[in-house]
């Protein structure tokens, strides 16, 4: 059948669309099955410390491209300016200035210092600014001077006072100053409970919340100031499913542990009151050397099977219920009491809060009351205690038990209605109303 010049230019077109289209298509495959390889191979690696490695190469193989990339601009006399383009394609883009000081500036000033954290990358790893070799390298130089050392010539030091938003690529210090809202004070790193003994160690373990990620982040915030003001060592759950977080099982990382969403290890080190250890660490240290008993028997008890190790288990109950056994546990409900510390340890400073309880409760105003007219943060306790009730009235009080029990532990079981679902500031309650606003600038 014959067919006419203007249909065979058609169907031409139409094959020369057709292949455009498949050449596209096979391309765009590669490129992502590059991308997936990469990320299978990261976390193809079970150890930390060669995935650590592994990010760190990768982190530093970028940063040698974006400097190259701007000596090569620089060279050419480049000279636009405030125009910024991107170096790496896809997630990882990094944005860049024209002259290539100032690239190798913001490559030096923009990375996270080598204790942070990428929030985006899987298991949290610690990535280092580029060194004076990765700089060097890149420029195609040598040098042996080596980098200042930190003023006190610690490089683990963590200043708490001092925060800075510029240095991390975020507003000036002068334009940051209205917006702070909380006061930086240098002693805040210092501070330590009343029921602190660095002499004497204690701690506290706790099981997560088993909703989706607000109340798992709202309850481990609460869980976090309780351990501070029981002066206790917390104690890390192993990593395990998060309900909500275990979609595409087959492409991602399905268990977690708080270390992935938060800088654990750095808030530990920045505060002289405060400890953080692995449940790893605590089982070794206590279970395994007989120092948990069995309350029934008065006999060492020891982890099911002997584990220390309940990383990416898929049943964590075996876990669970030894810890409600070896420990002592409390079942505060935070709609029905408020945690009280006393503002000293002893018996003497639990009968004082229970009085300022009884004193509170003879007079409570109304909510309304407080519209306009709150209650100085440095009132006298009843008037503080009147204020933050809110109906409750009961306390859930650091007694004495809870004082000399080694471990106390904080359960999330539905049946019990156990769970510290709450916003901690709302839970709660110090006699000392400066140890009540250092824990909400804490938080």
């Amino acid at each position: 059948m014959s067919r006419s010049p203007g249909q065979l230019l058609t169907i031409w077109l139409g094959l020369i669309i057709l292949c455009f289209v498949v050449l596209l298509s096979t391309t765009i495959y590669h490129n992502s099955g590059a991308n997936s390889s990469s990320s299978l191979n990261y976390h193809a690696i079970a150890d930390a410390n060669l995935r650590s490695q592994f990010f760190r190469q990768t982190h530093q193989a970028k940063q040698k491209q974006v400097i190259l990339y701007e000596l090569e601009r620089a060279a050419k006399g480049e000279q636009q300016q405030h125009r910024e383009e991107p170096v790496v394609k896809g997630a990882d883009a990094v944005t860049v200035p024209q002259q290539a000081q100032e690239a190798v500036s913001k490559v030096v000033k923009a990375a996270p210092p080598a204790d942070s954290h990428f929030a985006d990358q899987p298991n949290t790893v610690a990535v280092p600014p580029p060194s004076a070799a990765v700089i060097d390298e890149a420029r195609g130089t040598t040098t042996d001077a080596k980098a200042p050392p930190p003023p006190d010539g610690n490089e683990k030091d963590h200043n708490l006072a001092g925060l800075s938003c510029a240095k991390y690529g975020g507003p000036s210090d002068e334009a940051a100053s209205e917006m702070v809202y909380w006061s930086d004070i240098p002693g805040d790193s210092e501070f330590t409970s009343p029921f602190y003994n660095d002499g004497e160690e204690k701690y506290m373990t706790f099981e997560p919340d088993g909703g989706g990620w607000n109340n798992i982040r709202m309850a481990m915030e609460t869980v976090v100031a309780l351990a501070y003001a029981m002066g206790r060592t917390l104690v890390m759950p192993p990593e395990q499913r998060m309900y909500l977080l275990g979609k595409d099982r087959g492409k991602q990382k399905t268990h977690f542990s708080f270390a992935d969403f938060f800088h654990l290890d750095t808030i530990a080190t920045e505060h002289k009151g405060l400890k953080i250890i692995s449940h790893e660490e605590f089982l070794q240290k206590m279970a395994m050397t007989g120092k948990l008993r069995d309350p029934a028997t008065g006999k060492a008890s020891f982890p099911p099977n002997n584990r220390t190790n309940w990383n990416g288990q898929g049943d964590m109950t075996p876990y669970k219920e030894y810890l409600r056994t070896v420990t002592e546990v409390r079942n505060w409900k935070p709609e029905q009491c408020l945690a009280a510390f006393p503002s000293h340890p002893g018996p003497d400073g639990i009968q004082r809060v229970n009085d300022i309880l009884s004193d509170a409760r003879t007079s409570v105003p109304a909510p309304e009351d407080y519209i306009d007219n709150p209650t100085p943060v440095d009132a006298d306790p009843a008037s503080r205690l009147r204020e933050q009730l809110s109906g409750r009235k009961q306390f859930c009080v650091y007694d004495d038990e809870m004082q000399q029990a080694p471990v106390v532990h904080f359960m999330c079981y539905h049946k019990m209605r156990a769970r510290l679902l709450t916003h901690f500031y709302t839970f709660l309650y110090f006699e000392d109303w400066k140890q009540d606003l250092w824990t909400k600038r804490f938080v």
